[in-house]
């Protein structure tokens, strides 16, 4: 399972360098987020006028369909777009079509930085007709999301709240044009930025060449950058994490190690290793078996009156992981999100229903406890024989 703790921002006073370690691959997309030839295109680029309207309807929150017709290369930036946006849709679950603006050009704590401070998800559509046509789609489904690294780095070198009041105007659909524009001339006073165009203006966004001269002044570009942004998990945390190696694990909290589905000694003694430490980590290559251990792991869990979260990139793996659970009738306490904001009254509805459909079970704990013992006793001479 894929671990996005490494979204790390460093500290005000921690050490900086350009090959820093601290951020992921996903959150150094979004603080490097300029046009490039596969996976993001200037607005202005692609059809100026188009660009204007576009952007006046994002910031004032509205949901839209824009026609927008495009040649070549243009036309094939969209195209790849759209299979790769629909392929990742697909496969993990997440939207990742975005439009950034406007753009920060600046150097902070040694991180040379081209990040756009918000992201408006949309749709793309290919017409019917007219190969060099598409719509451009937007509607109450599509999230507008902060660029958090970008904040999260801001107010770790100057004390600010920026990722907070971000994630309000965000969370609570409040970003418009005057929203927009405050905290936005807020980011331009802290840092002491030039201003590229008028507020809320569509500018031309500058190339990578045009973006190194800008970086030492500092720059605030009303740039609208369309393009394919990889899915960032929502951290606040500050500093790497650290695990010390004495990390108390809750070992005496598991009252059995058994799981309804058959695991070798290999796979068994990862799950003795969960219930010991408090963090283990498991490698193995395609076909060995993890989604089918993460099933038993998560099996033996919910038998030990635990919570468990499951999280992966795909959301294949999910289902794979969610139909044994299925098989062994522990369909009414599993549940798949895709999306932890839109799918939340979905998974009310869910867990209300399996609260009122509960069926009560007899347990006869001596009997459990016999049980118990000569399953261990079992288990001793399998594992002497294997």
């Amino acid at each position: 399972m894929p671990d996005h703790t490494n979204n790390a921002i460093p500290s005000a006073d921690a050490p900086f360098n350009q090959h820093a370690t601290s951020y992921s691959d996903a959150a150094l997309t979004w603080l490097h987020a300029l046009p490039d030839a596969q996976t993001r295109t200037d607005l202005v680029g692609l059809e100026s006028e188009f660009a204007i309207r576009c952007v006046h309807e994002l910031v004032d929150n509205r949901s839209f369909e824009l026609p927008l017709q495009v040649s070549h290369p243009g036309n094939e930036r969209l195209t790849h777009f759209y299979f790769e946006s629909r392929n990742r849709e697909r496969v993990f679950g997440t939207k990742n079509l975005a439009i950034g603006y406007p753009y920060v050009i600046a150097r902070l704590g040694g991180y040379d930085v081209n990040a756009p401070l918000f992201l408006w998800q949309f749709q793309l559509e290919p017409h019917a007709q007219n190969t060099d046509m598409w719509l451009v789609q937007r509607n109450e489904n599509h999230l507008v999301t902060p660029n958090y690294p970008f904040f999260h780095l801001l107010d770790a070198l100057h004390g600010t709240d920026f990722s907070t009041r971000a994630q309000q105007l965000s969370e609570q659909k409040n970003l418009n044009a005057r929203a927009l524009s405050e905290i936005c001339e807020g980011v331009r006073l802290l840092l002491g930025l030039e201003e590229d165009g008028l507020p809320l203006s569509v500018q031309s966004a500058p190339t990578i060449e045009e973006a190194q001269a800008y970086i030492m002044k500092g720059r605030l570009s009303w740039a609208a950058v369309m393009g394919v942004f990889p899915t960032l998990p929502r951290t606040t945390i500050t500093q790497p994490p650290v695990v010390a190696p004495d990390l108390a694990s809750d070992a005496d909290a598991w009252g059995h190690s058994f799981s309804l589905l058959a695991l070798d000694p290999s796979q068994r003694a990862v799950l003795h290793a969960m219930q010991r430490n408090a963090l283990t980590v498991v490698e193995g290559a395609s076909g060995t078996g993890k989604t089918y251990l993460i099933s038993a792991l998560t099996i033996n869990a919910l038998a030990n009156e635990k919570k468990c979260l499951v999280v992966s990139k795909s959301i294949n793996s999910l289902r794979r992981a969610q139909k044994f659970l299925l098989e062994k009738g522990f369909g009414d306490v599993s549940f798949i999100l895709r999306d932890t904001l839109s799918d939340q009254m979905m998974l009310a509805d869910m867990l209300r229903m399996a609260a009122d459909n509960k069926n009560k079970v007899i347990y006869d704990e001596e009997l459990y406890k016999s049980i118990l013992n000569k399953t261990l006793r079992e288990q001793r001479k399998l594992d002497d024989a294997w």
